[in-house]
């Protein structure tokens, strides 16, 4: 489902994907199982995974793809995993909701979450 220019992976009801869940600060360890696909569908597979919210912007992820992942991994690793050399980062907005958004031009490596202000733990 989009949502003006972003598209928004949840199961609330309206929307796709998976229940947010806290982001933990040990980095709970979950088990995924994404083969390589698109990336917007990739990311909406890890969301019901991992059991977050994830926002993007699907006219700029149409046509990208996902190197999938299998294994344990907390979430922020899993996605950044997904994103890995795809020209893309994210940033966790709120513990449960995380942003993806293209990375400064230049920057294909591994994509690293972006800091978070510390007031918002």
């Amino acid at each position: 489902m989009c949502v003006g220019w972003f598209a928004l992976v949840s199961l609330s009801g309206a929307v796709i994907a998976g229940e947010p869940i806290e982001r933990s600060a040990s980095g709970s360890l979950k088990y995924f199982d994404i083969p390589p696909q698109a990336l917007d569908t990739a990311l909406i597979v890890c969301a019901e995974q991992a059991g977050v919210q994830i926002l993007f912007r699907a006219d700029l992820l149409k046509g990208r793809q996902s190197p999938g992942i299998k294994g344990l991994y907390d979430p922020a690793a899993a996605i950044a995993a997904l994103l890995n050399s795809t020209g893309f980062r994210f940033e966790f907005s709120g513990a449960r909701t995380v942003i993806v958004s293209a990375a400064p031009t230049g920057t294909r490596g591994v994509p690293q979450p972006l800091p978070r202000n510390h007031s918002q733990n």
